[in-house]
Order: structure tokens, then C-alpha cells, then sequence
């Protein structure tokens, strides 16, 4: 991250924020310390709030800004220590784990998201030929809108960043924010322009060596942040335009990660969320795309109602490795903010 937070999109302390009868009460986090830079870049440091004081780690170029600190970091702690070996190193220690450890979940998370992300962008390209990923029909809808440009962005569960980079296109500055770590290492890696190889599961355990680069997709405009997307600690109201892809049915209160996207965008914002509803999503029964299009439309439990401009039912299909796959159709929405 930067050694100075980007103007215009400050990060708040989410220690001491609250909100009364008067409004919101927070305030900025600032860089405090630097132990190693690339550049005019923190790669790792300490963030702190310019009032209560509360301190932050930035690890790897990216800042892990949540309350409950403490707890995330003895969960993530393989995350935050890895790095040091090889992508085939990795594959090789996998392969003599039984699945369930943090480190080979996480190696088997990569693979499978940095192929769902950048599948396009992959060598060698995946097995099967077809060359397609699972992102590719968000990724044309998204694209479509640098058509029409904003200034401010954000996307809550970013993941490896592919829709980030697609909203670089059309948006001055970017804020991309998800509670994995080990994800985010190379998600900033990659948006830097850097090559990055992984252990691609091919079958059973095994896995064998790929590259993703994001090429001309690569941007300085977009700034990560590891944080929870239940208090993420971004400044309400500011982004014109606010996504979050398959998000509500994998956090555990979708409730009230809808309220926080609809608290950060703007007065006549754009909203783009897409659901597959393939875990609790918050919206039960037959038609659970129904009850999310109704809470738009209706603001219920929001702080404005939505129009909505675009909806449609997309494919997303995960490659767990060379012999399975899982295809989901997911519900896209992208919807205007009354003003």
C-alpha cells in the first residue's frame, strides 16, 4: 500500500467508529511505521488511528484492518507465514497432507480461484481446452461499464481481483476488500503486474505448476485491504459504484452485508451484486432471486430503495481439477440508488 493513504479514499478505524442520533463518529488510520518498502510502497508497517490509536498491521503490501485482530491472526497465521517456497514445493507438501490443514486448503482455494479468475490469462491453459472460465460472463458485464465511468469503486469479497482490475477500467480509484490474506498476497502481486505461479490441482491431491499474469489488466489504481466485509472500514456513502459477486450466500449474516453495501454507495450509485444462493444467502424459500429483487426495490432494512437496470442469470463454473467441475447459475443484478 501506499505510504499515504490515496485522496479521496481514506480508511476509518474500526475500533472506535460508531454511529448516534447525530450520525457517523470515526476516524482516519494513518501510516505509523514502515519496515520494508518497494518503491513508494509500504510493503510491510503498521497503520494507526489518528484518535483511539489502535494499531494495524500492513503484511505483504496489504493492510489487515478489523476489530478483532487478534483472533484473525491466530486463524491465518499459515497464511501470513508462507511464501517462502515454491509453487512445486507447495504441490509436493500437499500431496502428503490430507486435506483438511490450513495450508492445503488454502493451496487448493488458489488453485481454484486463480483459475475461476484468470482463466483467460493462464499458462498452461486449463486441460480441457474449452477456454473458458468461470468469471467470464461477469467479466463482460463488468467491462461493459467503463463505459460509464466514476471516481470511486469498492468491491467487498474480491478475492483474486479480476473484477477489481475490470472496474480499474472505469473507475479513478479502487478499493478492493476480502477477509483472506493468503488470497490478497497474490492478488497484489498480480495487479502489480508481477507473474505469479501456483500449484494447480490437476487430480486427487496432486497438482502440477501454472502462471497467471494479469497483463494489460495490471493497475496502480487499485488499493487492497483484509478486512471483514460485516465492518469493513471504508467511509459510508462515498463509492459510486459498489460490487460484491457471490458474496451474501458465504459470509455468516448476508442481512447485514447487504445493509453495508447499500450504507457505502452513494445517492444515485450503482450496486452490482451477483448470488448463485447455493449457501444461506439470508433469502430462503422458492425464489430467493425474488426476495433479493423485492429488498432492493422496496429498501426494506436499506437506507433508499434501487431501481433496478440490469438483471440476468448468469453461468459461473468451478474447476475443482482436470476431472470436475461445478456449474452454478448465478442471479446478476446491477441496481441505481435513489438520490
Amino acid at each position: 500500500m501506499r505510504t499515504e493513504l490515496p485522496e479521496g479514499l481514506p480508511l476509518v478505524c474500526p475500533r472506535c467508529r460508531r454511529r448516534d442520533d447525530s450520525g457517523w463518529h470515526m476516524h482516519t488510520l494513518a501510516v505509523v511505521e514502515t519496515f520494508a518498502l518497494d518503491g513508494d510502497r509500504v510493503r510491510e508497517g503498521v497503520l494507526a488511528c489518528v484518535s483511539c490509536a489502535a494499531r494495524y498491521p500492513i503484511i505483504d503490501g496489504v493492510p489487515l484492518v478489523m476489530t478483532e485482530l487478534a483472533g484473525y491472526l491466530h486463524s491465518e497465521l499459515p497464511a501470513l507465514l508462507e511464501g517462502a517456497l515454491t509453487p512445486s514445493a507447495e504441490a509436493l507438501i500437499v500431496e502428503s497432507l490430507d486435506g483438511k490443514e490450513p495450508f492445503a486448503q488454502l493451496i487448493e482455494h488458489l488453485s481454484i480461484y486463480l483459475d475461476a479468475h484468470w482463466g483467460d490469462h493462464l499458462a498452461p491453459p486449463p486441460a480441457d481446452g474449452d477456454g473458458g472460465f468461470a468469471m467470464a460472463a461477469v467479466v463482460d458485464k463488468l467491462r461493459a461499464r467503463a463505459a460509464s465511468p466514476v471516481a470511486y469503486a469498492v468491491e467487498i469479497g474480491c478475492g483474486a481481483g479480476r473484477a477489481a482490475a475490470e472496474l480499474a477500467r472505469g473507475a479513478r480509484r479502487v478499493i478492493a476488500l476480502d477477509s483472506s490474506i493468503g488470497v490478497l498476497r497474490r492478488t497484489r502481486r498480480l495487479l502489480a503486474g508481477e507473474a505469479v505461479g501456483f500449484a494447480r490441482r490437476t487430480s486427487s491431491r496432486h497438482a502440477a505448476l501454472a502462471t497467471v499474469s494479469a497483463g494489460e489488466l495490471s493497475s496502480p489504481t487499485i488499493d487492497l485491504v483484509c478486512a471483514d466485509a460485516h465492518d469493513p472500514p471504508l467511509v459510508p456513502g462515498h463509492y459510486d459504484r459498489v460490487v460484491a459477486l457471490n458474496v451474501l450466500d458465504s459470509v455468516r449474516a448476508p442481512s447485514t452485508v447487504l445493509a453495508v453495501l447499500d450504507r457505502l454507495c452513494a445517492p444515485g450509485g450503482e450496486l452490482i451484486l451477483s448470488c448463485p444462493f447455493s449457501g444461506p444467502s439470508g433469502f430462503d424459500g422458492p425464489d430467493p432471486d425474488r426476495q433479493l429483487l423485492a429488498r432492493l426495490r422496496d429498501g426494506k432494512q436499506l437506507d433508499a430503495s434501487y431501481h433496478i437496470e440490469d438483471e440476468d442469470e448468469l453461468t459461473w463454473t468451478l474447476r475443482r481439477d482436470n476431472r470436475c467441475k461445478v456449474n452454478y447459475r448465478t442471479l446478476y443484478v446491477r441496481a441505481r440508488k435513489a438520490g
